[in-house]
């Protein structure tokens, strides 16, 4: 959260038991693995550690049972996957991945940036992700074998990262917006900590990334639809300032 990274093709393949992997497994597909939205964002990470090792070092790591995070009263509201679910605290996530999530033996593990401005938010967001998962809720995680149709305006974009970045973002999206309202009024805890610091980031780099819908110096077009992502994002998950 995930789900989310600036550029979704500079990721490698999804480790084997994370939530991206699963989401494949369920699509029925061997496409290669895409990391969900994550909260952060900015520059590409170079090709670090982090994406290989992270998901098989965090754990290694800690874990700790949701009643370090949360009062008894908190966790009869999260039900029976709050007593299964474990919190691994990891420092060698990249800036920008503030949390994910993965299975690891059958036990369901929130991994949390120690840097992450509200560590609270991340923890319910990855175990909302989890319980989407075990409820079946469908994904769109994919990646497109197919080309654009001839002569389409497609044909300005990337168009297979075009779909796969525009359809997660939106899913992604519309998944928060299944849970979001939850949070805010039963925990006080909402996404906007995390959107402020990205967007400011972007604000103060003025430029936004197109999550490989289209080329840096792609078609205006393709742009705007990219941007719009983005504006959604801001409208759904960031506060009014913003």
């Amino acid at each position: 959260f995930g789900r989310r990274c600036p550029d979704l093709c500079c990721h490698p393949p999804a480790p084997p038991n994370s939530r991206a992997a699963r989401r494949r497994r369920g699509a029925g597909g061997t496409m290669p693995g895409c990391w969900p939205r994550c909260f952060g964002g900015g520059k590409k990470q170079p090709q670090e550690s982090w994406k290989t090792q992270p998901m098989k070092g965090a754990v290694e790591k800690k874990k700790q049972p949701l009643s370090d995070f949360f009062k008894p009263a908190e966790l009869k509201v999260l039900g029976e996957l709050a007593n299964r679910v474990r919190i691994v605290l990891d420092n060698t996530l990249p800036s920008t991945l503030h949390g994910t999530s993965c299975v690891e033996d059958g036990v369901p593990l929130a991994i949390i940036n120690t840097k992450a401005p509200d560590k609270r938010y991340v923890i319910l967001h990855e175990l909302m992700h989890h319980q989407l998962d075990e409820l079946g809720c469908p994904s769109l995680c994919c990646t497109l074998q197919a080309k654009e149709p001839p002569d389409s305006w497609l044909a300005k974009t990337q168009f297979p990262m075009f779909v796969r970045g525009l359809l997660v973002q939106l899913w992604e999206l519309i998944q928060h917006s299944r849970f979001n309202p939850m949070l805010k009024r039963v925990f006080g805890c909402d996404p906007q900590s995390a959107r402020e610091g990205e967007y400011r980031g972007y604000m103060k780099r003025q430029g936004l990334p197109t999550y490989s819908m289209c080329k840096a110096d792609g078609d205006i077009a393709v742009k705007r639809i990219a941007v719009a992502a983005h504006v959604a994002t801001v409208l759904l998950e960031g506060n009014k300032a913003l």
